[in-house]
C-alpha cells in the first residue's frame, strides 16, 4: 500500500525483507526513512528535496522505481540503493553502493565514499551532474569507469565517462513484474557493456524466492534467463517476490567478490497489468452481397498498430485496409465470418454476416479488450 507523511520531522522505519509498501508520499514534510535489513521496491512522491533522508543499514537492498528528490542518502557498507529513474540528491555518503542510470543522477551538495555503479555507460557520455564544486572525482568509488570533470554551465558540473573497464556483471533489467501464468526474460552481460570477464571465471546463477511460484531457465549460450511465475499468494507478500543473482566464481567455485554481481528483483502479480486497450467501433454487422461497411479499430496506451485479418480469408467478404485503423468490408458470398484485430495476445472481433434476405445494419458499441 501507500504511506503518506502527516507531520513535519516524521520518521519511518522499515525492517525485514519484502515489506509491503508500494509508495511513500512525503507531502513535502521533513521526513527520515530508515531501512534495516530491508529488501523492497517503492516509489517516492512529494518529497521535501532539502529535508528528506534515506538511511540504509544491515545489508538493505532498496529500489526506488520513480523519479526521486531527496535531501540526503546514507548507504552503509553491504547495502545497496538503486534508482530506476532520474534522481536528484543533496548529499550522498556511506560505504555502500548506489546504482543509477548514467546521465540521470544529479548531486547538489556532496558525494562521499559511496561506490557508484552506473547503468548504460559509454565512453564520452555523461555519467552524472552536480552543482558547481559540489563533487570531485576523488570523492567516491567509480565502479567500472574513469571520469573527467567539466563545466556544463555557470552552476552545473558535468562528469564525463573517460574510459570503461570490466567490473562485474549486469542484467538488462533490474526490476520486473510478471503475472501468474506468464513469463519474462532478462539478459546477462558484462558490466560495463563492451568489457570482458577474466577467461578463467565462470558464471553462477541463484534464485532467492519461493520455488512453488518462481522458476528460472537459463540458456548458457545466450545468457538469457526466462523467468516463469507459476503461482501467486494473495495472503503472503513474501511469497510473491524473488531475487535473481548472477555472479562470477573462480576455478574452485569461490565467488570473486572483487566483481559486482548482477541482480534482478522479480514481483509476481495476480493479473497482468493493463497497459492499454484495443477497441472496435462495431460488435456485429449484417449486409447483402455487394454491401459495404467500414469498421474502425483504435489502440490506446501502447505504441502499436493492430493486425487485422479475415477469419474466412475472403470467401464471405472482401477486407480492404483504408488506413489509420479503418477497414472496409464488402459482401461477397452469403455466410458469417469475423474481422479480427490483434495486438500481441489481445484481440477483438467483429461478426459480419452476409445475407441477401436480412436487413442491412449492425450493433455499434463498447467492443473493447484490455492490452496486458
Amino acid at each position: 500500500g501507500a504511506m503518506i507523511a502527516t507531520t513535519d520531522d516524521a520518521e519511518y522505519n522499515f525492517s525485514g525483507n519484502n515489506v509491503s509498501v508500494a509508495s511513500i508520499d512525503g507531502d513535502y514534510y521533513s521526513t527520515t526513512i530508515n531501512f534495516e535489513e530491508s529488501n523492497m521496491v517503492l516509489s517516492v512522491t512529494n518529497m521535501n528535496s532539502f529535508d528528506t533522508s534515506f538511511n540504509l543499514t544491515s545489508e538493505s537492498d532498496v529500489t526506488v522505481n520513480s523519479s526521486a528528490r531527496l535531501g540526503s542518502v546514507e548507504v552503509e557498507e553491504d547495502s545497496v540503493l538503486r534508482f530506476a529513474a532520474d534522481a536528484t540528491v543533496g548529499d550522498m555518503s556511506g560505504d555502500g553502493m548506489v546504482v543509477a542510470n548514467a546521465g540521470q543522477l544529479h548531486i547538489k551538495n556532496g558525494l562521499a565514499d559511496v561506490s557508484l555503479k552506473l547503468n548504460n555507460l559509454a565512453a564520452g557520455s555523461t555519467a552524472f551532474t552536480a552543482d558547481v564544486d559540489a563533487v570531485d572525482e576523488s570523492d567516491f568509488n567509480a565502479i567500472g569507469y574513469s571520469l573527467t570533470k567539466e563545466s556544463a554551465s555557470s552552476t552545473v558540473d558535468r562528469f564525463v565517462v573517460e574510459s570503461v573497464y570490466f567490473a562485474g556483471l549486469a542484467f538488462d533489467k533490474e526490476f520486473v513484474t510478471v503475472a501468474q501464468g506468464y513469463s519474462d526474460t532478462i539478459t546477462l552481460a558484462a558490466y560495463p557493456t563492451g568489457t570482458s570477464a577474466p577467461s578463467d571465471a565462470r558464471v553462477m546463477w541463484e534464485l532467492d524466492g519461493n520455488d512453488d511460484y518462481f522458476n528460472v531457465v537459463v540458456d548458457p549460450n545466450t545468457n538469457v534467463a526466462t523467468i516463469n511465475v507459476t503461482g501467486y499468494n494473495a495472503d503472503d507478500v513474501d511469497a510473491n517476490t524473488a531475487t535473481i543473482r548472477a555472479y562470477l566464481v573462480d576455478e574452485d567455485g569461490f565467488e570473486l567478490e572483487d566483481y559486482v554481481p548482477a541482480v534482478c528483483k522479480v514481483t509476481a502479480i495476480a493479473q497482468p497489468e493493463i497497459r492499454g486497450t484495443l477497441k472496435a467501433d462495431t460488435t456485429s454487422y449484417t449486409m447483402p452481397v455487394g454491401g459495404i461497411y467500414d469498421i474502425q479499430f483504435t489502440v490506446t496506451g501502447v505504441d502499436a498498430a493492430p493486425v487485422v485479418t479475415d477469419s474466412r480469408t475472403g470467401s464471405i467478404f472482401k477486407l480492404t485496409d483504408l488506413g489509420n485503423g479503418k477497414y472496409r468490408v464488402t459482401g461477397v458470398n452469403e455466410g458469417t465470418a469475423y474481422v479480427i484485430a490483434t495486438v500481441g495476445d489481445t484481440r477483438v472481433s467483429v461478426a459480419v454476416t452476409v445475407d441477401n434476405n436480412a436487413t442491412q445494419g449492425g450493433v455499434k458499441g463498447n467492443n473493447v479488450s484490455e492490452i496486458r
